[in-house]
């Protein structure tokens, strides 16, 4: 064998190899399934499956779908606001994708005369043009959400300005501090000593939880923690929600003193975060004012012992969700 042969052969060996490669590649490649998915083909599809069904199916579809949607703001109740960042999630899921779909497929039947649509030109355009407001309504929720950031330009010196800045003689507005009336002890501690007084209450204590709220609040002019009593469980609930709750925790924040005070029978506490449905205090204020953002509640109680909780109201002003502020306050008799 020559060296002429010897080089062919070898060459051979190799471009044999590059061909095997090269087949055993494409057969790999071959063998990957492709999932073709086509927006307007499903939207097409969901539509003819929907016209399929009776016209009373479609009503009892619809009247549990409303039922749904209403319980489930009834349960959850956010606050209907543009500046309520929880609801543009389902706003855009529920509304303007779905609103967005429609309008497409109405233009493009319209546009190509599909199955009993008549080919029209200005119902198309009618519909194209109508399906960018949804998506105008979620540039403008991410505008928003963008315009309410630190970095966005000019937010620096808005969220520095959120606090009116002002010159005042220390010594003339700050009146002196009695020493006896410093609080020593913090919530934790606080809690730790309503929990201890607690577990004396023998009648109390099985049916009766203290909340972990303890606001601190200037009773009679003095620094103290107060907190309600919840309801232990649901069952305890139902064995007591007729008689209400009957009792708050308050604890000296200076002599570090811890007592359950019982309340008379026609102020006792109706409306707490322990009950599950119409008398639960955050359910109960956002639902009797629906466009409000509540921020943290805080149980207070009067002079004279009387229990109130104090809902602040939030307000953005940088942005959609930016610059909070406090606009004004619900204040709601718990009896």
């Amino acid at each position: 064998m020559d060296g002429k042969d010897f080089f062919s052969q070898v060459i051979s060996i190799f471009t044999e190899d590059d061909a095997k490669s090269t087949s055993s590649k494409k057969t790999s490649e071959d063998a990957v399934p492709h999932v073709s998915f086509d927006v307007d083909e499903q939207v097409d599809s969901f539509w003819e499956r929907l016209k399929a069904l009776s016209k009373k199916v479609l009503v009892i579809l619809a009247v549990l779908l409303l039922i749904a949607l209403a319980f489930s703001y009834w349960w959850f109740h956010p606050a209907l606001n543009i500046h309520n960042i929880d609801i543009w999630a389902p706003l855009a899921i529920f509304i303007l994708a779905p609103s967005f779909l429609t309008l497409r497929r109405k233009a493009r039947v319209y546009k190509k005369g599909k199955g009993s649509y008549v080919k029209d030109a200005t119902k198309a355009r009618l519909f194209s043009v109508a399906s960018v407001v949804p998506a105008i309504v979620l540039l403008i929720g991410i505008f928003g959400l963008l315009a309410s950031l630190v970095i966005f330009p000019g937010n620096a010196y808005r969220f520095s300005s959120l606090l009116p800045v002002e010159d005042v003689a220390f010594t003339e507005d700050i009146e002196e501090v009695n020493y006896n009336e410093i609080p020593v002890i913090d919530r934790g501690s606080a809690i730790l000593l309503g929990n201890r007084t607690m577990g004396t209450m023998s009648d109390l204590v099985s049916q009766f939880e203290i909340s972990s709220l303890y606001s601190q609040i200037n009773y009679k002019d003095h620094p103290v923690r107060v907190s309600p009593l919840g309801y232990a469980d649901l069952f305890k609930w139902l064995q007591n929600r007729t008689s209400g709750i009957p009792a708050y925790a308050i604890v000296d924040m200076t002599s570090q003193d811890a007592r359950i005070v019982r309340l008379e029978e026609k102020d006792v506490i109706r409306y707490s975060a322990s009950e599950p449905l119409m008398r639960n205090i955050d359910r109960h204020v956002q639902l009797k004012y629906p466009t409000y953002m509540f921020g943290e509640k805080s149980f207070e109680i009067d002079d004279d012992g009387h229990a109130w909780w104090i809902c602040p109201v939030r307000k953005f002003t940088i942005g959609l969700f930016g610059g909070e502020t406090i606009s004004r306050v619900v204040m709601v008799d718990a009896t």
